[in-house]
C-alpha cells in the first residue's frame, strides 16, 4: 500500500492499535445506544424534546435536525473533545468541536435493508456507495486492512479505517493512485463500525459509528501542518414497527469538518420499485421481484463468503467485548446520565 506521497504508511494495524480502535468503537456505540433509549419516540412527541438545550434548525418530512444552544455547550467547553486518541496538547481553536447535532425521526424500511446500504467495508462497496450518493465533493478511502470484516455467521458487521478528504482540482486523481496526503488541506482519518446488535429484552438495534481518530503513520498532521478535521457522529436504527424505521444521531464535529460529510446524506437501502418505475432506466421486472423478495442478511452473508475466498488481509481476531462479537450487552451500557451527552463530545 506503501506509494510515494505516504510516508510511513501500515499495510496493517498492530494488533495493539487494532484493539485500542475496537474498544473504543465499541465503547462510543454503547453510549449512543445507551443515549438513544432516552429520545424513543420523540419523533412523534417532540414536545418532549428539552427546549433549553436543543433547538430545532431543520425539519424535513419526519426527520428533525437541533442543535445544542450556545449556552449549554459553553458549560461544557473545558470538556476533552475529540478523538480519546487525539494528542491532548494540540486541541486549538480549528480542532474544537462544535455545539453538539441531535437528529431524531423515522422513515420507511427495515432494519436489516437499512444496514445493507450502509455497509461498505472493501473499495468496491466504497466506489457504488460514492456513486449512488452524488457526492462530488468528498473523496473516500480505506486504509490498511480492516479491523472487523463481515463473516458469514455475522454479515452486516464491519468496523474500518478510512480517510476521506476535499476534493479539489487534479487532487481526485491523486486519490485514486493512493497519494492521498500530498495536498489536501481539510481531510480527517477516522473509523467507520457498522452492525446489528441484540439487546437484553430481545430488541434488534443497528449502529453506526463515524469517528475520527489519530494512528501513527496515517494521521495528525496534514503536509501543511494544519491537524485534521474532526468528526465524531454515531447513529443507532431501531424498527419500532414493519416498514418504519425510527433514527437518532448525536455527534459533532470541527469547523473543517463540516465540510466533510456532518450532515451527510442517510445512506439506507429501500423496496426500490417505485423509485425505478418512475426513472427512465430499463430493468427486468423479474429481477427486481427477486431483489424484493431476497433478504438483505442473505445478500450479505453470500457477499461474505466472497469477500473471504479473495480477501489478502488477515483481519484481527479480536476477544473484547462487547461489541467485537455478537453478544447481549445492554447490561454492561454505561449509566451516564443525560446532561454529559456522550463521550464523544467530552468526558
Amino acid at each position: 500500500m506503501k506509494q510515494e506521497g505516504i510516508q510511513d504508511q501500515p499495510d496493517a494495524l498492530s494488533p495493539e492499535e487494532t484493539a485500542a480502535l475496537l474498544t473504543m468503537s465499541d465503547s462510543f456505540i454503547q453510549e449512543a445506544v445507551h443515549m438513544s433509549r432516552h429520545y424513543a419516540g420523540c419523533s412523534r412527541h417532540p414536545s418532549a424534546i428539552d427546549p433549553t438545550r436543543w433547538k430545532r434548525i431543520a425539519h424535513v418530512r419526519d426527520l428533525a435536525m437541533y442543535k445544542e444552544r450556545r449556552a449549554r455547550w459553553r458549560l461544557g467547553s473545558k470538556r476533552k473533545l475529540g478523538s480519546r486518541l487525539a494528542n491532548k496538547e494540540y486541541v486549538d481553536d480549528s480542532t474544537k468541536l462544535l455545539p453538539a447535532t441531535l437528529m431524531i425521526g423515522t422513515f420507511p424500511g427495515d432494519l436489516e435493508s437499512v444496514m445493507f446500504g450502509l455497509q461498505s467495508s472493501t473499495e468496491d462497496a466504497t466506489r457504488l456507495r460514492a456513486s449512488y450518493l452524488g457526492d462530488n465533493l468528498v473523496d473516500e478511502k480505506l486504509l490498511a486492512a480492516p479491523l472487523e470484516s463481515p463473516s458469514y455467521d455475522n454479515p452486516l458487521r464491519s468496523c474500518t479505517l478510512r480517510w476521506r478528504g476535499i476534493r479539489s482540482g487534479t487532487a481526485a486523481a491523486k486519490v485514486a493512485s493512493g497519494k492521498i496526503f500530498s495536498s489536501r488541506a481539510i481531510e480527517t482519518v477516522y473509523i467507520e463500525s457498522t452492525g446489528i446488535t441484540e439487546l437484553g429484552n430481545g430488541e434488534r438495534v443497528g449502529y453506526e459509528l463515524l469517528q475520527s481518530v489519530e494512528v501513527p503513520g496515517l494521521g495528525g498532521f496534514s503536509k501543511n501542518g494544519r491537524r485534521q478535521a474532526i468528526i465524531s457522529y454515531c447513529y443507532v436504527y431501531r424498527q419500532p414497527s414493519p416498514d418504519v424505521m425510527e433514527v437518532f444521531m448525536l455527534g459533532s464535529t470541527s469547523r473543517d469538518g463540516v465540510l466533510l460529510g456532518a450532515y451527510r446524506q442517510m445512506r439506507f437501502a429501500l423496496p426500490f420499485r417505485r423509485k425505478v418505475t418512475r426513472s427512465k432506466l430499463a430493468f427486468c421486472g423479474r429481477c427486481l421481484q427477486r431483489a424484493e423478495e431476497t433478504s438483505p442478511l442473505t445478500v450479505a452473508a453470500f457477499e461474505a463468503m466472497e469477500q473471504g475466498e479473495d480477501f489478502d488481509f488477515d483481519t484481527f481476531d479480536s476477544s473484547i467485548p462487547p461489541l467485537s462479537h455478537p453478544s447481549k450487552w445492554s447490561s454492561q451500557c454505561l449509566d451516564v446520565d443525560d446532561d454529559l451527552a456522550m463521550t464523544i463530545l467530552g468526558d
